[in-house]
This record gives structure tokens, sequence and C-alpha cells, in this order.
């Protein structure tokens, strides 16, 4: 037998001694079974990772918020259906053996906002994935996911987007939809290029690419107009689009390991908000070795001084 723990509120005995929860807000198990955080919720018998919880329990438990079942490698969803998610606006369950996300699992699942999925095996998408309208953050990093579908437009209030390490070669252009979204995280795809669509978050603030197949970027990143943060080191990129420099409040650029990557463009020398630029291993070849070894400030100087923004 194991413990289900961490709990808010009161639990009462039943005829059998087996605690009943009554005004349970949080539920959270660990790595080595489900155990008890603090207080007991109630005793559960420990099965297959297949079938981590007895059905029923999560359904049982009407005032859960927040979900987390991280790293106990369960091979599925808790059995049960969409009753089990009523009340829940979180659910964490990163890091276990996953392979797919059921249909329908949160049609009932009005109040989620926040789903964490990173560190399964999860290869696609459900159909309805575009019925989770209410979901803020959505990590599904680390997994096997080939394609993003066009649905993925429909959740208007995503604000936070993780697809790092996945198998990705194209974004549905439909991504550009997401108007309150500000991270989007690409990093370890298989990408060799982003829709122009892309220039239409305009709330975006931190847009991480790297490690991809990229050999250049659309010209609408230049309408970026909020992006604090740009990363596409470890590509291919030949040039950067002139664009780049109307991203007035961009403060870090990493564009390090591109080894075709030989000039930059001077109106890089306008994003006057630059405090990080990562310039490592990029040949550069058409500016001058020891404006190079000199680092991005000495980089940025020579941009300004050569190119036809110098007075400003």
């Amino acid at each position: 037998m194991v413990f289900v723990g961490y709990v808010t509120g009161g639990v009462q005995d039943d005829d059998d001694g087996d605690d009943i929860i009554e005004n349970t807000t949080s539920l959270i198990s660990h790595t080595d079974g489900i155990k008890a955080l603090e207080a007991p919720l109630c005793y559960v018998e420990q099965q297959s990772s297949a079938s981590p919880i007895n059905e029923g329990l999560l359904s049982s438990l009407s005032n859960l918020t927040s979900l987390t079942l991280s790293r106990n490698c369960f091979t599925s969803y808790p059995v049960g259906g969409p009753s089990q998610f009523c009340s829940v606006y979180t659910v964490n369950l990163e890091h276990n053996q996953i392979s797919k996300i059921p249909f329908g699992i949160f049609s009932r699942a009005k109040n989620l906002n926040k789903l964490n999925m990173k560190e399964n095996r999860i290869s696609s998408l459900p159909l309805d994935i575009g019925t989770w309208t209410n979901m803020v953050e959505l990590n599904l990093g680390t997994n096997q996911l080939t394609k993003i579908p066009d649905d993925i437009q429909l959740l208007q209030s995503l604000e936070v987007l993780i697809l790092s390490n996945n198998l990705l070669k194209r974004l549905p252009a439909t991504i550009g939809n997401l108007k309150k979204l500000r991270v989007l995280d690409l990093e370890e795809n298989k990408l060799e290029s982003i829709p122009n669509d892309i220039g239409y978050l305009c709330e975006l603030q931190k847009l991480i690419i790297q490690s991809n197949q990229l050999t250049s970027l659309p010209r609408a990143i230049g309408r970026l107009a909020n992006l604090t943060l740009l990363n596409v080191g470890e590509n291919n990129l030949s040039s950067l689009p002139e664009e780049i420099g109307t991203l007035e409040n961009l403060e870090t650029l990493l564009i390090n390991d591109n080894p075709s990557l030989h000039h930059l463009p001077f109106e890089l020398a306008l994003c006057n908000s630059l405090q990080i630029m990562g310039i490592e291993n990029c040949p550069l070849s058409q500016i001058p070795p020891d404006i190079v070894n000199g680092g991005p400030s000495l980089v940025i100087q020579f941009l300004k001084m050569k190119g036809p923004y110098r007075s400003m």
C-alpha cells in the first residue's frame, strides 16, 4: 500500500476506516510511487505503471485544482476519463512514459490552463486539441512529435508554448494566430524554415530556435516588436534579415555556431537595447578578424561605423 499526499482541507473516516477526501486542493506524487508529502489523503493500491491510480479516485476529489504525477514511469493517463479533471487548473505529468494524450480526456476540464507533458513519448496530439481554449501554458518538450496540428490556432489564451526536443520539420502557418503568445521554444528540432506568419505574434518576447536546420529567417521577424530574446544558434544560417534592426526591445541575440554566417546586416546596429550577443564559431569573414576577436560590442561598433546609420 502507498500514500497519496499533500492536502489542504479536511478528511473524515468512513465505516471501513479509510480516509474520505472532502476538500482536497492539491494532489502530488513522486518518483518512487505515490507518497504522502504532508498529510495523507487516502490509501491506494499501487498498480502497474499502465494504470497508476485506482479508477474513480481522482473523480472523487471534487475540489482538486492541481495534479502532479511526474516521474512515475506511467505509460498512460490515469483511468477514470474526463470527469477526473473537471476542476483542475494545472496538470503535470512530466517525465513519464506516456505515448498519447487520449482524445476527449480534457473535454470537461473547463478550467485547465497549464499542462506539462515534458519528457514523455508522445508522437502526435489529439484531434480535439482545439478545444483546450483556456490553455495558457503548454509544455510538450522532449517528446517525439513530428507535426503540430493546424488547430493549435484555436488556443487563443496560450502564452507559453514549449516544443523543444521533438522531431518537427515544419510549423503550421496557423501558429501566427496565437496573438497572446509570449514564449515560443522550438530548440532541438529538425526545422528547415520558419513561416512568415510568425510575424503576427505581436506579443512574443522570447523566440528560441536553437539547434535546428535553418538556413534563413523570415523577414517578418522584424515585426516582433516586443521580442527581447532571439536564440538562433547552432543552425546553418547564411545571413540575418535586415529587418532585425527594427527590434527595438531586443536584449539578447544568440547566433553562435552558424558555420555559414559570413556577414551581419548593418541594421543590427539599430538594436539599441541589445545587451548580449553570442557570435562564437561564426566565420563572419566580411568583418575584420581583429574586430570579431574583440567581441560582440566591437562588432556592433563596426557595423555602426561602416553602415549608413553611423550618424544615428
